[in-house]
């Protein structure tokens, strides 16, 4: 076989690279590598990355599997970090579907990434969904503590403001890029999402939209000072009522691992696991 080549991809190299990294390829801020091959099948795999001030982002590492065991995924993983360190970049970090890529966490640990967080996604049926969440309803509806909030639509709220709750609450990390989280909110998959306002400020948000025919739970926020029975209980409902109208046969949310209520939830309605994202992160010499 042919020396691999390492190289930072170019125009011509888009239709492979939506075949290798199709979810860094629809997201629009990634940046690629590609290992070319002098023999068939000339491509030998590709990285993606994001650059966040600081920090190098949802690195992503796939090799053909005819061509893997043989470095390649190595050599692209390190001018990932060649660019980081001309970038002064602190962190490398990705994140890995273990059930799906279980060798993947492994040539990780092996690379020097330390685990980060852990998510977990788990399905189950919408009529289960909605018993367990009526309980939310009823519970609303002898309460009498919400009565200075009001439930508006994503879609007609500001965005930015929704945005920044979600960077700061969501993913907790203070250097996430906002405008990626906006870009995102603005593509009006999650328009029709549960919104808290005060005196007209987002409290709080449940994102819920589509996902391979499912309902999704994407994500819920409350500020501290929001975060109560009322509040839950109100964004909760609200996603009950417009699941109800889209009629779609199941529900998805995806969690944090160490958060409890998320995870009794999961339990008491026997979701069947999708998949468990495990963060992977690599400090870089300053």
């Amino acid at each position: 076989m042919k020396e691999v080549l390492v190289r930072p991809a170019g125009t011509l190299d888009a239709a492979v690279l939506r075949m290798l990294l199709p979810e860094a390829c629809r997201s629009g801020f990634d940046e690629f590598f590609i290992a070319t091959a002098g023999d068939p099948p000339y491509v030998a795999g590709a990285a993606s990355y994001q650059r966040i001030p600081g920090a190098i982002e949802s690195v992503r590492i796939h090799v053909v599997p005819g061509m893997r065991r043989r470095g390649i995924g190595v050599r692209l993983l390190a001018a990932v970090r060649m660019k980081a360190l001309e970038w002064d970049a602190r962190t490398l970090s990705g994140w890995i579907n273990v059930l799906a890529h279980p060798y993947a966490l492994d040539f990780a640990m092996a690379q020097g990434f330390l685990k980060g967080v852990c998510m977990r996604a788990v399905e189950f049926e919408a009529v289960q969904a909605r018993n367990y969440f009526e309980r939310f309803r009823r519970r609303l509806q002898r309460g009498s503590g919400g009565q200075r909030y009001v439930i508006r639509r994503l879609g007609d709220v500001d965005q930015g403001e929704v945005a920044r709750l979600w960077a700061g609450q969501v993913a907790r990390d203070p250097e996430l890029r906002t405008d990626m989280v906006e870009q995102e909110l603005g593509t009006g998959g999650f328009d029709d999402s549960p919104v808290l306002l005060e005196d007209g400020v987002v409290k709080g948000v449940l994102l819920t939209g589509y996902l391979d025919g499912c309902a999704w739970i994407a994500a819920e926020a409350i500020v501290p000072e929001a975060r109560n029975t009322w509040t839950i209980a109100a964004l909760r409902v609200a996603a009950i009522d417009q699941w109800k109208s889209w009629g779609l046969p199941r529900v998805r949310f995806d969690w944090r691992e160490g958060i409890n209520s998320p995870s009794k939830m999961a339990r008491r309605l026997e979701g069947k696991p999708l998949k468990t994202m495990q963060q992977v992160v690599l400090a870089l010499n300053p």
